[in-house]
């Protein structure tokens, strides 16, 4: 019950604007101690490393655990952040770990170490890709129209397109653009991929395919994350935080808390029950 009450106060300052990209200690001194926990109905950008799924919103990161089918806290970034301003995000091929690129910089995360480095490029990161053939010697990433190599350490070095590694040795960012073209089919089967429980079908935003796995996952507007099987095009809705960003109203109840919205949006409102380990999110 006490987590419970926690959640509800948290969920509280969200009707001020919270953020869960809020400095590091203005909550608390580690992740686990406190969550602030925003609205995840609308995904800009998912991406998967080979035991972690990151799912953005134009606020904040939430991360699931595949292997324990278990929500960790979202992701608090050092880096001055701006809503709305994720312009890409790329799983590591190597590490359980995130690539992010914002305005001005990109950001490489180690999750679970909160390991944050970032790197100075000019203008809005719009490609990244890594080098097959040497994994852990960074990301390329392309902004402004120029390439840059970028370390694990913070630094960004130009190169040339020359310099990039050939189209047989390249690992993509994995992205929705990859998803359809690996699985044409799911093309054909979205309305059905990305219904919740109400019958409710809501547009794909974004996706990610899981390294070495027959496994997709796919980002909505207004419907939050869902997990896909593209070999039998069968899907799991996986929500988690708020329907809405910020909250109204909060009642405790048996197993968790029940969270009201703002009601700012006539076109998607409604209720948030959330279990105590804030394991579980139900949308009414």
């Amino acid at each position: 019950m006490a987590r419970a009450a926690a959640l509800a106060l948290l969920c509280a300052a969200c009707a001020s604007g919270g953020n869960a990209l809020g400095a590091p200690g203005s909550l608390g001194s580690r992740r686990e101690e406190r969550v602030l926990v925003s609205s995840f109905a609308n995904i800009v950008a998912v991406a998967a490393s080979q035991r972690s799924v990151y799912a953005a919103t134009p606020d904040a990161v939430a991360i699931y655990d595949r292997q324990f089918g278990a929500w960790q806290p979202p992701l608090s970034l050092r880096t001055p952040f701006v809503s709305g301003q994720i312009a890409l995000m790329a799983g590591d091929p190597v590490e359980d770990g995130v690539w992010i690129g914002l305005p001005g910089a990109v950001v490489f995360v180690r999750n679970g170490f909160d390991l944050e480095s970032s790197a100075i490029v000019p203008g809005l990161p719009d490609d990244l890709l890594f080098d097959r053939r040497n994994p852990i010697g960074g990301a390329y990433v392309r902004s402004s129209g120029q390439w840059f190599l970028v370390s694990r350490t913070g630094s960004a070095v130009p190169v040339t397109t020359a310099m990039l590694p050939p189209p047989a040795s390249r690992l993509g960012a994995n992205g929705l653009r990859d998803v359809l073209e690996k699985y044409p089919q799911l093309r054909s089967f979205a309305a059905l991929l990305t219904r919740d429980a109400s019958l409710t079908s809501w547009p794909i935003s974004s996706g990610a395919l899981v390294p070495d796995a027959n496994e997709v996952w796919l980002g909505t507007r207004g419907g939050g994350l869902f997990k896909v099987d593209p070999l039998f095009n069968s899907s799991l809705h996986v929500p988690y935080g708020l329907l809405e960003r910020g909250a109204g109203a909060i009642a405790l109840a048996a197993d968790g808390v029940i969270v009201g919205g703002l009601g700012n949006d006539a076109a998607h409102g409604g209720l948030t029950v959330a279990s105590t380990d804030l394991q579980h999110f139900r949308w009414v």
